[in-house]
C-alpha cells in the first residue's frame, strides 16, 4: 500500500486503514486479514466499528473505499473449496467496494525474502509467464503477483516504455523463422484468392513424394 501512496492511519490486530490524497481526490482501503470467512454482513460490521473517526465523518469513506481482504489456504487447490463464499464477499455491493486476495504456505514461502518490486519485476517476465501457464496451480511468484494485480486493479501496474515495432515487419520474422517465405511471397503476388489456393495445392502435391 505504501510503494502506492497510501498512508497508514490506523491498524488493529486483524485491520490495517490507509488513505491516499492526490490533490481533492480521495481514496480509502482497508487491508483486512481472515482467519475464516464471515458472511459479508459481519465483515462489513466489523471493519466498519474498528475504522477511524476520521473516516467514518469523511463523505467519500463508503463510496470511495476498498476492502481488500487477505485469506491464508493450505494449498492452491483449496480454492474450490471456498470459492462460493469468497464469490459472495467480492459481489456484495454494500459499503465497500471488496476484493479477496488468497494465498498458500507455498506461496508464502516464495515471498519470505521478495520485496514489492520483485513482483513487478515478475509480471514483466515473459519466462515466468510462459511456467505460470502450464501449471497455474503451482506456487510460484508469478501466481502471487498475477492475483495482486488482477485482485487490486486500484495499483500502478509496471511499465516499460518500448519503440513499436510494425506489424508486417514482425510477420516477415515469423514468416522467415518458419520457413514459409515460399508461401508468402506466393500469397502477396497473387490477388486472385482462387488462384492463391489452387497453386498452393498444387505446389504441396509436387512436395510429395511418390
Amino acid at each position: 500500500m505504501t510503494e502506492n501512496d497510501f498512508e497508514l492511519i490506523h491498524q488493529s490486530d486483524f485491520t490495517s486503514y490507509y488513505v491516499s490524497e492526490q490533490g481533492d481526490a480521495v481514496r480509502f482501503s482497508i487491508l483486512h486479514q481472515m482467519t475464516s470467512l464471515p458472511t459479508p454482513e459481519e465483515l462489513n460490521s466489523e471493519v466498519t466499528q474498528n475504522a477511524p473517526s476520521s473516516f467514518i465523518e469523511h463523505p467519500a469513506f463508503k463510496k470511495n473505499c476498498d476492502l481488500i481482504c487477505i485469506f491464508k489456504l493450505e494449498t492452491l487447490s483449496g480454492f474450490k473449496d471456498i470459492e462460493d463464499s469468497i464469490f459472495s464477499i467480492e459481489e456484495d455491493p454494500y459499503h465497500y467496494k471488496k476484493y479477496v486476495l488468497y494465498y498458500s504456505d507455498s506461496e508464502e514461502q516464495l515471498l519470505s525474502n521478495a520485496s514489492y518490486k520483485d513482483i513487478i519485476d515478475t509480471i514483466s517476465d515473459k519466462k515466468q509467464f510462459d511456467d505460470y501457464k502450464d501449471k497455474p496451480l503451482a506456487p510460484s511468484m508469478y501466481s502471487i503477483a498475477a492475483k495482486v494485480f488482477i485482485k487490486l486493479p486500484f495499483l500502478k501496474l509496471p511499465f516499460k516504455k518500448r519503440e513499436l515495432v510494425p506489424l508486417k515487419q514482425q510477420a516477415l520474422e515469423v514468416v522467415s523463422e518458419s520457413g514459409l517465405n515460399h508461401y508468402y511471397d506466393l500469397i502477396q503476388k497473387n490477388s486472385d484468392i482462387q488462384k492463391t489456393i489452387t497453386d498452393l495445392i498444387n505446389h504441396e502435391l509436387e512436395n510429395i513424394p511418390d
